[in-house]
């Protein structure tokens, strides 16, 4: 049996060995990440959970070094992606570039095309889309009211029920264009205030906040067409007639029946058929907007609207489309 001093003179060779050998393995290693997926949202963030969800789901994604910078407001691409995939709808091809300032070989071309289509995207005044430009979140609400179908719900809201609604200190800042739009948003659950009783309207939605509205419209699973290599959710298909309205013609308004700018994407539609507000996909067509009505459009028939080419739409005749109801208006 070894003497006490032997004993501890053998521990402290062993311990002396261990660290010169570990040591520049230790010194070298990167300081481990703390749980989660994204190296700069904790596992006890307050968006941590929503963030988790959405990365699963191929929803949003880190840089190359794995920081998600939750704290950073959400640029106006980053939220079609984030709306469009979690509505579980797919990127739009883009077969010509639109805008100035959105490459079609962009990575947010097909999902700036698709909210563009619905109308959750508009062109700005300079007549440029603004792909990098922050959003508010009074223009929040109102991409979301349109993403989930709302947009005549919310303007058919009454004074009475937007001052209800408009519970916060500072609901004398929302702008008049924006307000029936928040109170629907907040009616519907999918927008609130902060703790200190404001709602904040013109200050920018950042990319946490917008990860935990995001959860908010995850759609379940359900039958589904396949848009781009997409399963696409949809609630009923429906045997149209399509006719087409748009570019060379004399009388055509430039404004929809729900007051919508008319573009690609923008349809009319019988409301006793398909509500107003309803989100589509249109064979041959693409993502479209339930945004106008017109004295021939009555049961079974369906107004494509086509900016691009006049012949073509004196063309169209009368053509048999598939028309998928991909969202509703449903009571909030």
């Amino acid at each position: 049996m070894p003497r006490p001093r032997a004993t501890a003179v053998l521990v402290a060779i062993i311990i002396w060995i261990s660290l010169v050998l570990l040591w520049p393995a230790a010194a070298g290693a990167a300081t481990p990440p703390p749980p989660g997926p994204m190296t700069d949202v904790p596992a006890n963030h307050w968006a941590a959970a929503a963030i988790a969800q959405l990365w699963q789901a191929g929803i949003i994604n880190g840089d190359e070094r794995g920081y998600f910078y939750p704290d950073r407001p959400i640029s106006r691409a980053e939220l079609a992606k984030v709306v469009i995939l979690s509505l579980r709808l797919a990127p739009q091809p883009v077969t010509r570039q639109r805008f100035s300032d959105v490459p079609a070989a962009a990575w947010y071309a097909g999902f700036t095309e698709t909210a563009y289509r619905l109308a959750l995207l508009h062109a700005q005044a300079d007549g440029l889309l603004n792909p990098n430009g922050q959003v508010s979140r009074e223009e929040l609400a109102m991409i979301l009211d349109r993403a989930l179908a709302w947009e005549k719900v919310a303007q058919d809201l009454s004074d009475a029920e937007v001052w209800a609604r408009l519970n916060f200190s500072d609901r004398g800042d929302i702008s008049s264009r924006t307000l029936n739009y928040v109170a629907q948003a907040v009616r519907g659950g999918v927008l609130r205030g902060f703790g200190d009783g404001t709602f904040r309207p013109g200050r920018a939605a950042t990319r946490a906040e917008v990860a935990v509205i995001a959860q908010r419209l995850l759609r379940p699973d359900s039958q589904s067409i396949v848009v781009t290599g997409r399963q696409v959710p949809y609630l009923q298909r429906l045997d149209l007639v399509a006719t087409a309205y748009g570019a060379g013609e004399d009388w055509l308004s430039d404004t929809t029946y729900l007051g919508l700018q008319v573009h690609d994407g923008v349809v009319a539609v019988d409301p006793s058929v398909i509500p107003l507000g309803s989100l589509l996909y249109v064979d041959g067509y693409g993502f479209a907007i339930a945004a106008d009505t017109g004295s021939a459009i009555r049961g079974a028939r369906i107004d494509l609207y086509y900016g691009e080419d006049p012949a073509f739409v004196r063309d169209f005749g009368l053509q048999p489309r598939k028309v998928y109801l991909i969202q509703r208006p449903v009571a909030a």
